[in-house]
């Protein structure tokens, strides 16, 4: 599995899909990947749709970790949204996902419902 994503200047966003099992390796790559891409700006939104994730295989630590590389860098870092699936685990790890950024950085982490949902909502911080 890897995570896609796709860059909209337009909404100030990048849209990163999963599926199947997440795992830390892959969510590296993706930071690794979009940090050297040159249509990306650090200012974008980020909005994580893992509803198609069946699987999340993560450590506490590795959790941890990522909290802390997702936030490294560029103070004017846009919202970061995840869209878990319906299942518990991957709400649970959004939700611990999003407690351990905002205590390491003081940023907004959000979970939404849908893609559609998430725009709507960061469109709402741009007027």
């Amino acid at each position: 599995m890897t995570i896609n994503y796709l860059i909209k200047p337009e909404l100030n966003a990048v849209i990163a899909t999963a599926d199947g099992v997440l795992n830390f390796k892959e969510i590296l790559a993706y930071y690794n990947d979009l940090s050297i891409d040159p249509d990306f700006q650090p200012h974008f939104h980020r909005i994580f749709d893992y509803r198609k994730v069946i699987e999340i295989d993560l450590s506490a630590e590795e959790l941890k970790n990522i909290a802390l590389q997702a936030e490294i860098g560029d103070e004017e870092k846009g919202k970061t949204v995840i869209i878990p699936n319906e299942g518990f685990s991957s709400t649970t790890i959004g939700k611990l996902y999003s407690e351990l950024a905002n205590s390491y950085r003081g940023r907004d982490h959000l979970l939404f419902t849908s893609p559609e949902e998430a725009i709507q909502w960061l469109g709402a911080l741009e007027q």
